[in-house]
């Protein structure tokens, strides 16, 4: 059975200041959530974290279980569009419903 997760969700892109000796710095888009409200017998070990090039894309699996509230994307490339799902991972490796947003690279 799957289980909702209360993800408050933001992506927010990482600004990068241009210096004259580095002109191809690389973009990042950071994605930040909060933890879900603990349930009985439910015990969170980590989020997945998906991204597509398209809203109703298929979504790639970008990293797996990760324990931290913040994932940072760095293989992105300026004027593209990305979409991201995050998920909760439980003890039993139950999946929770996705949360999604969106980035777009400048």
């Amino acid at each position: 059975m799957r289980r909702e997760l209360i993800l408050l969700l933001s992506a927010c892109l990482l600004s990068t200041v241009a210096q004259p000796q580095q002109q191809n710095k690389k973009k990042s888009v950071t994605l930040k959530w909060n933890a879900p409200v603990a349930r009985a017998g439910e015990t969170v070990v980590g989020y997945n974290i998906y991204r597509s090039d398209k809203e109703n894309g298929n979504y790639g699996l970008m990293a797996e279980k990760i324990k931290e509230l913040t994932y940072v994307d760095t293989s992105v490339q300026s004027g593209h569009t990305y979409y991201y799902r995050v998920t909760s991972v439980d003890t039993k490796g139950g999946e929770s419903t996705a949360a999604t947003t969106k980035a777009t690279v400048p």
